[in-house]
């Protein structure tokens, strides 16, 4: 998986625009992390993984509550096309590592947007989105 992130972002890292959004290094580390916690480990052994990943010009949170997050995720298994991406099992165990994730990106200087996808509407977001990308991509400039 990190290899096909490595492969992406170089690919990405070449076009032309943007800016340009995706997982790439940060869900790969959820991942890793929440298989550790469902495993009894404690997740605090992904933070190696993101002080050491490649960081991008900024990272965007997307929050609601995890009965939310459940529901959504149950909901994908009647639909054909994502019926197989039933992730509800995952959420309870994503909770901590997402926020060392976040406390990490924080230290490393790297700006983040805590997008609430629950109450605030999709034209709300997508503006705020925007103006994040926009605001990084020039920062970053």
């Amino acid at each position: 998986m990190l290899e096909r992130n490595f492969r992406k972002m170089a690919v990405v890292s070449q076009m032309q625009g943007g800016p340009y959004l995706g997982t790439a290094f940060a869900m790969r580390g959820i991942g890793i992390g929440w298989r550790l916690a469902d495993m009894g480990l404690d997740p605090m052994l992904a933070s190696s993984y993101f002080w050491s990943m490649p960081v991008s010009l900024g990272c965007v949170y997307l929050k609601c509550s995890p009965e939310t997050l459940k529901k959504r995720n149950r909901a994908r298994r009647y639909v054909s096309e994502t019926s197989w991406e039933d992730r509800s099992f995952q959420i309870d165990h994503q909770a901590r590592v997402i926020e060392i994730l976040k406390d990490i990106l924080k230290e490393r200087g790297v700006p983040l947007l805590e997008l609430d996808t629950e109450f605030q509407s999709p034209d709300q977001s997508r503006k705020q989105l925007l103006t994040f990308a926009d605001e990084t991509a020039r920062h970053a400039a």
